[in-house]
């Protein structure tokens, strides 16, 4: 009798002490999700397009382009020469 007495009381202890921590879990989980949400926050505010360009324009001191300014590049034939550079051994190329 002593013993099934002994066997439920520690059941009971075990249980609450799981309790414990359960809850414990769960507050650290809802602080590691909220604190997830901030940093996720905090990423898209600096890359905001915005915020990077008043930093271009402010801080680096960059300008919008003036028309003229930007010219697309233009391919010669040395750039197939460089591709055909990287290329694995034995390889044959197009």
């Amino acid at each position: 009798m002593a013993g099934c007495l002994f066997v439920y009381a520690w059941q009971h202890f075990e249980c609450i002490q799981l309790r414990y921590q359960v809850e414990q879990l769960q507050a650290e989980q809802s602080q590691a999700s909220e604190l997830n949400q901030q940093l996720h926050l905090e990423v898209a505010t600096l890359r905001s397009p915005s915020r990077v360009d008043v930093i271009a324009r402010n801080t680096l001191g960059l300008t919008v382009p003036v028309p003229g300014q930007i010219a697309p590049a233009s391919y010669t034939s040395g750039d197939s020469v460089l591709a055909q550079a990287g290329s694995p051994a034995g390889t044959p190329q197009p």
